[in-house]
């Protein structure tokens, strides 16, 4: 048995994925550059959907011996950016308790291509803000 409960939280807003901001917009790409557009409706997606990313991020997280020792918890919000191929490019941490960002990371990294956005009638960069969730329970 675990002794971790990872959940990814998802919430339908205007990126796919709860940010860190609630103001934060959807990013799409606009003659080469990611631009903010509110309520777009342009997102790319998870293959499989949200219960799929769910499950994936739930299965790849490795949590660390020594957050386990320490009993650390908490969110790591990892933004970046789904190219208009599906290809996750520009992977980074933006905040968290540091000895979760490293996990979050590489879950993020081992992710599968996504569906790119299509916006337009083009297929878009899209950058994304998503929150992963540690607990030790």
């Amino acid at each position: 048995m675990k002794i971790l409960i990872i959940i990814l939280s998802i919430f339908q807003s205007t990126t796919g994925f709860s940010q860190i901001e609630p103001e934060d917009s959807t990013a799409i790409e606009e003659d080469g550059e990611i631009m903010e557009i509110s309520g777009s409706g342009c997102d790319p997606k998870y293959p499989g959907g949200d219960a799929a990313m769910m499950k994936f991020v739930s299965d790849s997280t490795v949590y660390p011996k020594l957050a386990i020792e320490l009993g650390v918890e908490g969110i790591v919000y990892v933004q970046f950016v789904v190219d208009s191929t599906g290809v996750l490019q520009d992977i980074e941490a933006v905040h968290g308790p540091d000895l979760l960002i490293e996990p979050a990371l590489n879950v993020v990294m081992a992710m599968p291509k996504w569906e790119p956005a299509y916006c337009h009638g083009e297929f878009r960069r899209v950058r994304y803000t998503a929150p992963i969730h540690f607990n030790l329970h």
